[in-house]
């Protein structure tokens, strides 16, 4: 959960910083030359903002559904192990056997062992660094080789108006 508002944090700043980097060139645009033109990408800047923040809207409300699901998932698991281990307990009282034994799980077996000397380390292996291509790298890498701004962003799943917003900073 940690991480995933790590990411949506990351997503904000990034947002952030663009808005003031689109602020800014519009604020240094001539408005001697082409003033139609300057309103109409005006306008095109604007409108991309709108969509992309709708989007990120969108998003941000999926993430807090995804952790109020996950939140409620694990109160109820936590529910449930109480009340087995109230259970077991009961039946354990009438049976008269100690608690500890049937409340054991697999992990307690793995620490048991690893107690015994039976722990062997793991094997350490060597890889390859692997290198990713950023976000835009691959937006601009896939607009050169002629696919729309949809396909790009159902390729990369992300928002068609981010797509479209990169391609305007980079043209």
């Amino acid at each position: 959960m940690g991480y995933l508002l790590a990411i949506s944090f990351l997503l904000h700043l990034i947002t952030l910083f663009i808005i003031v980097v689109l602020v800014q060139k519009v604020n240094t645009m001539k408005p001697s030359s082409g003033t139609a033109e300057n309103e109409k990408m005006k306008r095109e800047i604007e409108d991309l903002l709108i969509a992309y923040t709708a989007e990120m809207k969108e998003e941000n409300e999926k993430l807090v559904n995804k952790i109020i699901q996950k939140r409620k998932t694990q109160e109820n698991l936590q529910f449930n192990t109480v009340k087995t281990y109230e259970q077991t307990r009961t039946k354990n009282t009438v049976q008269e056997k100690p608690v500890k034994q049937s409340i054991y799980s697999e992990q307690d077996e793995l620490n048991k062992d690893v107690l015994e000397g039976d722990y062997l380390p793991p094997q350490i292996t060597e890889t390859e660094d692997t290198v990713e291509q950023s976000t835009t790298g691959q937006i601009l890498s896939l607009a050169k080789q002629g696919y729309s701004t949809k396909e790009i962003a159902k390729t990369l799943n992300i928002g068609d108006g981010e797509v479209q917003l990169l391609l305007k900073f980079h043209k």
